[in-house]
């Protein structure tokens, strides 16, 4: 049933992705219509679903799932980059040029975008909850590394930038979820009723993306493939691998951090390059090509996860 839900979670997934794609080609929504989409969801939608995973009765056991998400979030980030920099430095898998965004996009998955739709389909108000917070950890690693690998010799990190709509928001959920106080039921239906709309709305905006992308280079660019096959199945089974030997208990949590990072390349990671004058084509390329090939791939993770922890 598990795996069942994931596939068809995955396929609606696809579908979405199509409709954005073809209401985009055929002009139904202008460019600047997304934009405004985007800004929405990331300014309205996200917060408001966010706001609601926090809005659930406390548990110590929920409380001690998001320490434990907070501590593998960070193991996680800490090691993924180190490893992907390591590995993206071997000549001849990626130029030189493109080095910084293939640690980027090899660390970083969809965590948001498409993350957050998902594995509410899979674990529902829980499972955003520590996904959420698994984000908190994203946005401090994702900002700090865009320094460090794809901004220009000279300049620094700025704070300001790490405080966004989902960090601030995330935040307060989790204050929350630590109070005693719950937000009122006809507040709380309205803020469910906005956040119901994250699904539909973040697939439709994605497959927007894909229109006027050069298909040819998406499928035959060599180094996007290997930077396709760090994030989609080197990285998640490395993590599944750490999880088995340190022996931390497959518990919810741990389910939503490996499906968060088997997801495909974030799109953060297109939006900095675009930012920082890196080459952006590559970055959305890669990103949409770890997007047509995440089904089986997520699927065959987590199968495995499936099988190895329960």
């Amino acid at each position: 049933m598990y795996l069942r839900t994931l596939l068809v979670s995955l396929l609606q997934v696809a579908a979405l992705v199509m409709v954005g794609f073809f209401v985009a080609r055929k002009g139904l929504i202008t460019k600047d219509g997304f934009d405004q989409i985007s800004g929405f969801l990331l300014k309205v939608v996200f917060p408001c679903a966010i706001i609601m995973s926090g809005n659930v009765e406390y548990k110590e056991e929920i409380w001690q799932n998001i320490k434990q998400v907070l501590v593998a979030g960070t193991a996680y980030f800490a090691v993924s980059l180190l490893l992907c920099w390591l590995l993206f430095k071997i000549p001849g898998i990626v130029s030189k040029d493109h080095r910084g965004q293939a640690v980027m996009a090899g660390s970083f998955s969809n965590a948001g975008f498409i993350g957050f739709p998902i594995v509410t389909a899979m674990y529902g108000t829980e499972g955003l909850l520590y996904a959420m917070i698994f984000n908190i950890v994203f946005n401090v690693f994702f900002y700090a590394a865009s320094a460090l690998f794809l901004q220009p010799a000279g300049t620094h990190l700025k704070f300001k930038e790490m405080v966004n709509p989902l960090t601030v928001t995330a935040v307060l959920a989790l204050v929350l979820f630590l109070l005693p106080w719950r937000i009122p039921g006809e507040v709380g239906f309205v803020l469910n009723t906005i956040g119901d709309v994250m699904t539909p709305m973040t697939l439709i905006l994605i497959g927007s993306w894909m229109v006027g992308v050069n298909w040819k280079r998406v499928f035959t660019n060599i180094q996007g493939y290997a930077v396709v096959f760090v994030r989609l199945i080197a990285v998640p089974m490395l993590t599944m691998l750490a999880l088995k030997l340190l022996g931390i208990p497959y518990t919810m949590a741990m389910a939503v951090c490996v499906l968060t990072v088997a997801l495909p390349v974030g799109s953060m990671t297109v939006m900095m390059s675009r930012q920082y004058g890196c080459d952006v084509a590559f970055a959305n390329e890669t990103m949409i090509l770890s997007m047509i090939l995440c089904i089986p791939t997520v699927f065959a993770v987590m199968q495995i996860a499936n099988s190895v922890f329960v």
